[in-house]
């Protein structure tokens, strides 16, 4: 029996969010954005464990229990997504939140609350189910397939257990679609215009600058360039502090670490305040503090230009990634014909002002900076359909050309590393580099893989250590191992090796650096 449109089951885009997710599919030929059952389209990325709750809740739900016990939620985990306990970004994410992070005897992090431990990857995972099962209370169907978005600035680790999370889900991630490029799909499905875009890509916890060429429905990136630990988290994260520091300079009262927590919620209401006024008060019940003795609420205002500077520094260094991108593609600023915003911090007049200076331009004003990434992935997912094809009006199939978003290297002699592929380099892509044994007999050939732009190897990230064994035991310089690497479209790397002689495959593995 042949298989059929209905045995497949709707494909759907998932935004997977620092702060926010969101899910969206194309019905009858036209991109829909997904409600919950209380016709919500945003899915708050927060999961809570309760007593008495046989299973985690995901959501609004347990976005608003965490003003109430922080320490039984979890929010912001995309920002440990990858990275290993001893990660110095993961000391500083444990020193920022209401929960527990702890190192595994495998030293990656997991999340303790109360007497349960989640993997970072499962916590996702949740999220990811919560998402599918969304979709399919929606649509009517079962639902096994996606594409997931990812920053562009993702690296090897953080893509991996990214498509983890998602077969953890019970889905088939079709792919993972860097959000710069998703959010242009959107912007440019419908037009035939020749154009150079550049994407403003500020999320809840990442930054990325994407500059791109559209013409007659293909889609090619020409650079990239981002910062995987900035976004609106950390603008929250000042505001938060700015709070605190004005309620004990007025009341006298210490904000506890559990204060903090509830703080930066009022705080992420205050930031998007001032984006339609010029000045905006919070309230802060004193039980919120700790303060159980105290039956008052604190009120507390902030001033747009105050939020300003605060968030100056931290908006410098989103534009030394869009310098670095340009630069990268033989562009300048004027060069580019249209900006795109993406993620809720780009509602910020400043950082509309900013880029609108640096590029010479306005951006883009129609364009929903929330929601047009999860568009573009639900696009994405009904290209990548072997059976749909997108039919709603003035659009056709797109062809997606993205790039290597970090430079591939092998571990040289003297501390160096030989770049295999370098940082945007047109995906899918293969490259092959020749070893020879440098001693008699030898049977076996170690490799040190890193990521990053550096030509010293200290300074890059290392992946791991690539292990060939089963090598010919012959005289030195006898045998060549042809080592290729190849970056799926995902973004991917895979590793394998063969012996030139032979023509015969060897048994290779990549030990990934537990000090990474």
């Amino acid at each position: 029996m042949s298989e059929t449109t209905e045995s497949y089951g709707p494909v759907i885009g998932i935004d997977l969010g620092t702060s926010n997710s969101l899910v969206a599919a194309v019905v009858d030929g036209e991109p829909v954005l997904i409600r919950d059952a209380d016709g919500r389209v945003v899915v708050p990325s927060v999961l809570a464990v309760l007593p008495g709750e046989e299973h985690p809740i995901v959501g609004t739900r347990a976005r608003n229990l965490h003003v109430i016990d922080p320490g039984r939620t979890i929010s912001s985990v995309k920002r440990l997504i990858g990275r290993r306990a001893d990660d110095t970004a993961v000391a500083r994410i444990a020193e920022e939140v209401g929960f527990e992070v702890i190192a595994a005897d495998d030293d990656w992090p997991q999340i303790a609350i109360g007497d349960a431990t989640f993997e970072v990857v499962e916590v996702l995972a949740i999220i990811l189910g919560r998402l599918r099962t969304i979709a399919e209370e929606f649509l009517g169907e079962r639902i096994n397939r996606a594409v997931i978005t990812v920053p562009a600035s993702f690296n090897q680790a953080q893509r991996r257990a990214t498509r983890m999370a998602g077969t953890l889900a019970g889905l088939d991630v079709m792919r993972l679609l860097n959000e710069p490029t998703a959010a242009a799909l959107a912007y440019g499905v419908t037009t035939d215009s020749h154009e150079t875009v550049a994407v403003y890509d500020l999320g809840g916890g990442t930054f990325d600058l994407t500059l791109l060429e559209l013409r007659a429905q293909v889609f090619e990136v020409r650079a990239t360039d981002g910062d995987s630990f900035l976004g609106g988290d950390d603008i929250d994260r000042l505001v938060a502090r700015e709070l605190a520091d004005r309620i004990q300079t007025r009341f006298g009262v210490e904000v506890p670490p559990i204060g903090m927590q509830r703080l930066k919620t009022v705080a992420e209401r205050m930031k998007m305040d001032l984006s339609e006024v010029t000045e905006t008060e919070g309230q802060v019940p004193a039980h919120w503090l700790g303060i159980i003795d105290r039956d008052e609420i604190f009120t507390v205002e902030l001033e747009r230009d105050t939020l300003e500077e605060m968030c100056h520094e931290l908006i410098d260094r989103t534009f030394e990634c869009c310098t670095r991108a340009l630069a990268a593609a033989s562009l300048r600023p004027e060069s580019v014909d249209s900006v795109v915003l993406v993620g809720g911090s780009t509602r910020m007049p400043l950082i509309r002002e900013r880029v609108a200076h640096f590029f010479g331009r306005e951006p883009e004003q129609a364009i929903n900076p929330e929601t047009v990434v999860c568009i573009g992935a639900a696009l994405h997912a009904d290209t990548l359909d072997s059976v749909r094809r997108p039919r709603f009006e003035g659009a056709r199939p797109s062809t997606l050309i993205d790039v290597c978003q970090h430079t591939l290297s092998i571990g040289t002699v003297g501390g160096f590393v030989e770049p295999v592929v370098p940082a945007n380099t047109p995906l899918p892509v293969r490259r092959t580099r020749h070893f020879s044994t440098t001693r008699d007999n030898q049977d076996t050939v170690r490799l040190k893989i890193f990521e990053g732009g550096s030509k010293l190897a200290a300074q890059n990230h290392e992946l791991g250590e690539l292990i060939l064994n089963d090598i010919r035991p012959m005289q030195r310089g006898a045998v060549t191992i042809a080592t290729t690497f190849e970056v799926t479209t995902d973004g991917v790397l895979q590793i394998t090796a063969v012996d030139v002689g032979t023509g015969q495959a060897q048994s290779s593995r990549l030990v990934v650096n537990n000090n990474s």
